[in-house]
């Protein structure tokens, strides 16, 4: 019985893993190459929006939402993970186009790459996360077993939507503007600094159809008042994950044998 090619290409990646991680090695090299403060970005860009957010949430517009300033850096990192995979996913291909074109390896490695490094980055954001549950007292809880599970669902739907943008990025070259204005206003309608469960009927159908925004309650659910995720969470992230990566694998396969010509 021949494998399905979504399968195959699984495979691949796989069987390349030792190139994957240098691929990941030098994408942080290169992201912070001629840096003062290097990897510590990582850290200062979501610490420098928590600062904002606070400000105008808590001086500017009350609100009653405990322990306010973790509450937000949770959306925060996680917000950043998926839109700084998407990003750099729908560039990934056009952006190492030198590679595509002479060397001999599975392209999906490149999108997977940046998707990666994505995911370390938001693993080194939690040393803040434990210390704003220290600073707040927030005990630990069997719940943050669900955290790891909840993240990586959400990668494998960031790797499979983004090896989608990534094939058409290389036809297209105006998706990229069109995924970074969208990536900005998804931030608004993801919970990222307001709570989404407090919302009305009317517009609460919006969160619960935007798996961004289930990831982020059910991690702050998780992490902050000990709540495990519905099974509902579970079956969403989980069903997108599944889908999003073979149409990605599958959308990259067709598309990967044009892209020498449309470079």
């Amino acid at each position: 019985m021949p494998v399905p090619r979504p399968v195959a290409r699984a495979r691949d990646i796989l069987k390349y893993r030792e190139l994957l991680g240098a691929l990941v090695s030098k994408d942080f090299q290169n992201r912070y190459a001629g840096s003062a403060l290097g990897v510590l970005w990582t850290q200062l860009y979501p610490l420098l929006l928590l600062g904002v957010y606070s400000l105008v949430f808590t001086k500017v517009f009350s609100n009653d939402i405990p322990r306010f300033p973790l509450f937000v850096f949770i959306g925060i990192v996680v917000w950043n993970f998926f839109g700084t995979s998407i990003q750099l996913a729908t560039n990934s291909i056009l952006a190492n186009s030198h590679l595509v074109l002479k060397m001999a390896f599975p392209r999906q490695l490149l999108t997977v790459s940046v998707v990666s490094m994505a995911f370390v980055d938001l693993a080194m954001s939690h040393v803040i996360v434990l210390a704003g549950a220290v600073f707040y007292g927030v005990p630990p809880r069997l719940t943050w077993l669900a955290i790891v599970p909840l993240i990586v669902l959400l990668a494998f739907f960031c790797t499979g939507l983004g090896l989608i943008l990534a094939s058409i990025a290389v036809y297209l070259r105006d998706i990229r503007f069109f995924v970074e204005v969208s990536m900005m206003l998804l931030m608004f309608v993801s919970g990222v600094f307001y709570d989404a469960t407090r919302l009305a009927p009317s517009v609460r159908w919006m969160l619960n159809a935007n798996p961004l925004a289930q990831a982020i309650v059910a991690y702050r659910q998780a992490f902050l008042d000990g709540v495990w995720p519905a099974a509902s969470v579970w079956v969403m992230l989980g069903s997108l994950a599944v889908v999003a990566m073979w149409l990605g694998l599958w959308v990259f396969d067709q598309a990967e044998g044009g892209f020498a010509d449309a470079f």
